[in-house]
């Protein structure tokens, strides 16, 4: 019994490790994707209901605007208040946010940020401040001073900057990115309202940068489609986005377009409905937020025979059901393992049979249950017996036990009717 258990577990150890080094060979091919990540131009752009989206303002859409406030406050000599004197400060004018990233984000690169702002009448020079967040951490801070805002024109105001060069400034999957404007500009009486304008093609305010939000993942081809796949993190209506894929360097119509989701990887597949016969085709795709800014990858590729082998379809096949046929294995050796066992306790048992049981294993084994049955008898009749006995001796206790005394009678009756081989019992 020992050497059972022993080989049961040392089998089942065994097993075990074959799913854990799936496992671990499968998470060392996702870590591959996630090192020196490749950053591409990616612009947020400030659109109606202070949202911050990738994708440009709609050609027909009406400009949004929002009060520059007023900074001056006439507060005194150091606050006491005893002078006119007044001091100018930083006020918010509105932030705005992105929806919440569907998967981490690394921000790089040099950061321009452009915003259009305008006055009612008279001219006044000021002070902004843009920010970059991730959730409430301040990622970047821009400044730029002495702006000159005039009437009767929309003043574009422009601030740069960068990102760290180790490219480690990151938005994790669930956050999301927000742009904050701040001014400072002392606005009086006659110089009217001071407003910022956005969500529109001609005052088309946004924030631009590197990060690698948009990327390719894979470009296949088959008999009956070309198949693009690519992860977002802003997760932007594929219909929405601008793409471009050629096949020998001719363009395929979006006409023939098509999309589904896959779960495993988060990823979503682009398809287009081609007859391709076997050969070797040259692939360029590209998928983007805008035509200016877009992720492109160019490959070579061919399409075998449609006819494919046995041993190929098997293999797929086995690939596809790899942890039943695991299951398969794992259940045939614990009944190997169960066979042997019991053909160990039957030899053991044939042992102690007598002599005339008979030759072949299955007279054996009738013999020796016929025995098993025996024994089971006589000691069924002996306790039988002893309880008659102690029912003479103790007449009291043969009252409370009538039940069960009824049940021990027939069971009497029963027993003195069997036989075991033609003998009869000696009680």
């Amino acid at each position: 019994m020992r050497r059972f258990v022993k080989d049961l577990v040392m089998l089942s150890t065994l097993l075990l490790l074959v799913p854990v080094t799936l496992v671990i060979l499968d998470s060392g091919v996702e870590a591959q994707d996630v090192v020196a990540p490749t950053l591409y131009p990616t612009t947020l752009h400030l659109l109606e209901g202070m949202e911050l989206n990738p994708l440009p303002p709609k050609a027909d859409a009406e400009y949004q605007e929002v009060t520059i406030p007023n900074g001056f406050i006439r507060d005194g000599f150091r606050g006491i208040g005893l002078l006119p004197v007044g001091h100018t400060y930083w006020k918010d004018v509105g932030t705005w946010y992105t929806q919440p990233m569907k998967q981490q984000v690394v921000l790089g690169g040099g950061v321009t940020a452009i915003i259009y702002a305008t006055v009612d009448s008279g001219s006044i020079q000021g002070n902004f401040i843009f920010e970059i967040l991730s959730g409430n951490e301040v990622l970047l801070s821009l400044y730029v001073s002495g702006q000159s805002i005039r009437e009767g024109q929309d003043a574009l105001i422009r601030a740069t900057g960068a990102f760290s060069a180790l490219n480690d400034t990151k938005v994790e999957a669930g956050t999301a990115i927000a742009f904050r404007v701040k001014a400072q500009f002392q606005i009086n009486e006659g110089n009217g309202a001071a407003t910022l304008k956005f969500a529109a093609p001609a005052v088309d305010s946004g924030v631009s940068f590197d990060s690698n939000s948009l990327l390719i993942h894979d470009v296949r081809m088959d008999r009956h489609n070309l198949i693009v796949e690519y992860k977002d993190a802003f997760l932007v209506p594929w219909n929405k986005l601008y793409s471009l894929i050629q096949v020998n360097k001719v363009d395929q119509p979006n006409e023939q377009m098509s999309s589904m989701l896959n779960s495993m990887n988060g990823t979503r597949e682009i398809y287009w409905e081609r007859d391709s016969p076997p050969g070797e085709y040259e692939l360029f795709v590209t998928v983007g937020y805008s035509t200016a800014q877009n992720v492109s990858k160019q490959t070579f590729l061919k399409v075998p025979q449609h006819k494919t082998s046995f041993s190929i379809k098997l293999w797929a096949f086995v690939n596809a059901i790899k942890y039943w046929v695991l299951f398969g294995v794992f259940a045939i050796i614990v009944l190997f393992l169960v066979s042997r066992r019991r053909k160990k306790i039957w030899a053991k048992r044939f042992r102690h049979l007598p002599a005339d049981a008979g030759e072949s294993a299955k007279e054996k084994k009738r013999t020796w249950r016929n025995l098993q049955r025996e024994k089971r008898l006589k000691r069924r009749l002996v306790r039988i017996k002893d309880t008659s006995e102690d029912d003479e001796e103790n007449p009291e206790r043969k009252r409370f036990m009538l039940f069960k005394r009824k049940s021990l009678i027939s069971s009497k009756k029963e027993v003195a009717e069997e036989k075991v081989d033609g003998d009869e019992l000696d009680l």
